[in-house]
């Protein structure tokens, strides 16, 4: 049966106790769609596991986070295995009103009907879906599928609980190191309200959280053991500091990559002005590193800061004419 939307006179007085806040646990959890992605083996379960503890218990916080919301969480795993690890993982949460759900098909519309049925039967606060590629009707890089699995996990929050969706990042790396965005099409990330990217780095898990309801904001917390239990907060980095850090390191990069500019301007000057633009290409890339094609075409189009002059060698475009 069809269902019509919501509609709200403005201007109405708010209804007593109705929730305003965004957030079943402030700046963490989205009480619409919240995405978590990182790579394998970053931890990302284990903080759900973490959260979905949080929201079925009674404590008042999470990692020093206000949980305003309380009740049952139901945790969707995309295999059996994943939901054995859920209950492994689990097993400190008797107190807790939590059940783990493996359906045998989970990328099928009807699935979804047992998900959403058994989570108005339990009233869930929250619904964990882990992982995104096992309920995706096509592959991760279909725009249509996405928008598909969205408008599933959109229903279940209309109805009221808040959806927890935990992706993987691509396992390559870059030039700049491993990926920051999740694996798939680019409509992944835009779907959800809020999202987490959850990374390692110098012996801690940071959790970076963006997205429509807040300005960024960081959580470091210990390495996940597999125990979410003993997860332990490290370090809270607010909207201001977090920006102030960016900038810092944005600064700093900036300024590395002048100084190695002008390093190889200055190599070329001093030890290249006998050589072709191959030769200056090869001697750069054994001094610095990087590849000679790379190396000769900066050269032919002077983005070295050299330019080759009449009857051979180089000279600084800073006094060229």
């Amino acid at each position: 049966m069809y269902r019509y939307g919501k509609l709200v006179h403005i201007g109405a007085e708010i209804p007593e106790g109705d929730d305003v806040s965004p957030f079943v646990v402030d700046g963490v959890l989205h009480r619409s769609t919240t995405l978590i992605f990182g790579q394998t083996g970053a931890g990302k379960s284990t903080v759900a596991a973490s959260i979905a503890m949080a929201v079925a218990g009674t404590e008042s916080e999470w990692l020093g986070q206000p949980v305003t919301r309380h009740g049952h969480a139901l945790i969707v795993a995309g295999d059996p295995d994943g939901e054995r690890e859920y209950r492994q993982r689990l097993t400190n949460g008797r107190d807790q009103d939590i059940d783990v759900y493996a359906p045998n098909r989970p990328a099928i519309p009807e699935t979804w009907s047992e998900v959403a049925m058994i989570a108005r039967q339990c009233d869930s606060t929250l619904v964990v879906i882990d992982n995104l590629s096992a309920f995706v009707p096509g592959t991760l890089n279909d725009d249509f599928a996405i928008k598909q699995f969205y408008f599933q996990t959109d229903n279940i929050a209309r109805d009221g609980a808040a959806v927890l969706i935990v992706a993987h990042t691509s396992e390559k790396t870059g030039e700049h190191g491993p990926s920051t965005k999740p694996m798939g099409s680019s409509y992944i990330r835009f779907g959800p309200r809020w999202s987490c990217y959850a990374h390692k780095s110098r012996g801690a898990l940071v959790l970076d959280f963006d997205g429509n309801d807040g300005q960024p904001w960081a959580l470091h917390v210990s390495e996940p053991n597999g125990k979410p239990q003993d997860l332990a907060l490290r370090e809270r980095i607010g909207a201001d500091e977090l920006a102030d850090r960016r900038a810092r390191r944005s600064r700093q990069r900036t300024d590395d990559r002048k100084n190695r500019s002008d390093g190889i301007r200055d190599f070329i000057l001093a030890q290249c002005q006998q050589m072709n633009g191959k030769e200056a290409a090869e001697a750069i890339a054994a001094q610095f590193g990087g590849s000679v094609s790379s190396y000769q075409s900066q050269l032919s189009r002077k983005s070295l800061g050299v330019k080759a002059i009449a009857g051979g060698g180089w000279e600084s475009l800073r006094h060229a004419d």
